[in-house]
């Protein structure tokens, strides 16, 4: 279970991190490549969800096999862990042309913007310290730092455009 635990959370964060920087990678690398991951994106948000209920579901089963892991559970990861899900679930749910037409453009960009933000910082947050005490964690970390770098370079560029 601990391996599947790993391996779903690894995998989430590449797919989660794909997406979340397609569009901005999509500005400034425009190749073949980015052509596909961008008009992919949907699809490697719905593989991230995709992970990362497996990877709730392997929690669980730890959670319920292991009195020492459920110990371990404070009412603040349960509580964050629990609304970045109902982000991931939400996000999912929406993740097509009627949702987006049934929000309205408005409505659905706030909830995927604010959702992948709130799933960028928990990430974040749970493989800095991993990263700093093994370094086969430093990928994981770099494809996260490395997207919101290039939304952050995207925001600028069109700010000093605008300017």
């Amino acid at each position: 279970m601990r391996s599947v635990v790993r391996t779903s959370a690894k995998l989430g964060v590449v797919c989660f991190s794909l997406a979340f920087g397609a569009s901005s990678l999509r500005i400034f690398w425009r190749t073949p490549a980015s052509a596909w991951l961008l008009r992919n994106r949907r699809y490697m948000g719905l593989s991230f969800a995709l992970f990362h209920f497996l990877h709730l579901a392997a929690l669980g089963a730890l959670t319920l096999s292991f009195p020492a892991f459920r110990a371990a559970l404070t009412p603040v990861t349960l509580l964050v862990g629990g609304t970045v899900y109902g982000f991931v679930a939400a996000q999912a749910l929406t993740s097509n042309d009627r949702s987006v037409r049934l929000l309205g453009r408005r409505r659905w960009t706030l909830l995927h913007t604010v959702g992948s933000y709130a799933i960028w910082g928990v990430f974040t947050e749970s493989y800095l310290p991993l990263a700093l005490a093994d370094p086969l964690y430093v990928p994981y970390l770099a494809v996260l730092v490395a997207a919101m770098g290039l939304r952050i370079a995207r925001r600028v560029r069109a700010t000093r455009k605008g300017a």
